[in-house]
């Protein structure tokens, strides 16, 4: 029996990560936000419609809302709605479509990790002291200083982080598996969102160390670094799920090499000779605009794992 879909036309599709589904797929509404949905296929892989084009990652697609709209909650799409991909266009079961006509699909190479230019220690700290200053006026949980600072004297959220993070640290540059799953077992699903901080700073130090891995490390280097990613991959695909569905999603591209292009975006201010500190600061800009705090915590882990494990010029 054939389903009919009533009209119902509310976007159109401009941009597709590289990991987004094409026709012949089918969804449920895992959760709905301003400015993002979350679709769940029938493996529980989670993919989002986003509206603006910094919320782009590889599993996503950016939405431009028709006029009658403002945000994505008015369309009324509740938690467990169905929705079928089909002959571009996405149709869900209450009568609403959007369209996938002319939509661009973002190549695999745009996400993942640039090589690393030789830095100076000085210019590093310098763009970190930028980095905490920024997150100081936002107020975020975590301040990237104190990553850094022999006494954490914050009693809070600070104070409970740092120790993980310098744990994973140590365990990565010991090669040490035991030590660094320690840490990253301590971070993940650590903090409070729907892609708590440590997520997000997890998410920074993978970036980190596959750009390392491309641009200096030496082959036992690599080696550990793949077999960590492996045994990462290993604890997020576990019956035991430590953190959210949509970090879930976020973490296991990462392992793939997969990342937001806004993030990437802030990657390649460290990879490329002729990038300036108004190119960094304003990638910076654009990570502001990631949640409340989830770009900064992302740009803390890829810079803390830098300043861990970067040879310096």
């Amino acid at each position: 029996m054939r389903t009919t879909w009533p009209e119902g036309f509310v976007g159109t599709i401009s941009t597709l990560g590289s990991h987004f589904p094409s026709n012949g797929h089918a969804f449920s509404i895992h959760s709905t936000f301003p400015s993002t949905i979350n679709l769940k296929d029938e493996t529980n892989l989670l993919y989002a419609l986003v509206m603006h084009q910094r919320q782009l990652h590889p599993c996503s697609a950016v939405m431009r809302l028709s006029n009658v709209f403002s945000d994505f909650t008015m369309l009324g799409l509740a938690p467990g709605r169905k929705a079928f991909l089909q002959k571009n266009r996405l149709c869900f079961d209450c009568g609403l479509w959007v369209s996938f006509v002319g939509a661009k699909r973002v190549h695999p190479d745009k996400e993942a990790p640039p090589v690393v230019s030789l830095l100076s220690f000085a210019r590093l700290q310098k763009r970190g002291e930028l980095l905490s200053r920024v997150q100081y006026d936002k107020g975020t949980l975590l301040v990237y200083e104190t990553l850094f600072q022999t006494h954490v004297q914050d009693s809070g959220f600070s104070g409970w982080f740092v120790p993980h993070a310098r744990l994973l640290l140590s365990g990565i540059q010991a090669k040490d598996l035991q030590v660094s799953k320690k840490g990253m077992l301590s971070l993940l699903g650590l903090g409070p969102g729907s892609t708590p901080a440590g997520d997000d700073f997890l998410c920074g130090f993978l970036l980190s160390l596959s750009m390392l891995s491309l641009s200096y490390g030496d082959a036992s280097f690599r080696a550990f670094v793949q077999a960590w990613l492996n045994q990462f991959v290993k604890i997020l695909n576990s019956p035991i799920q430590r953190t959210t569905d949509i970090s879930l999603q976020m973490l296991r591209s990462a392992c793939e090499g997969l990342y937001p292009q806004a993030l990437i975006s802030f990657a390649r201010t460290f990879s490329e000779d002729a990038s300036d500190d108004v190119q960094y600061e304003t990638s910076l800009q654009v990570l502001s605009e990631m949640g409340h705090s989830s770009g900064y915590d992302a740009a803390s882990g890829l810079m803390f794992g830098l300043v861990g494990l970067f040879p310096m010029s």
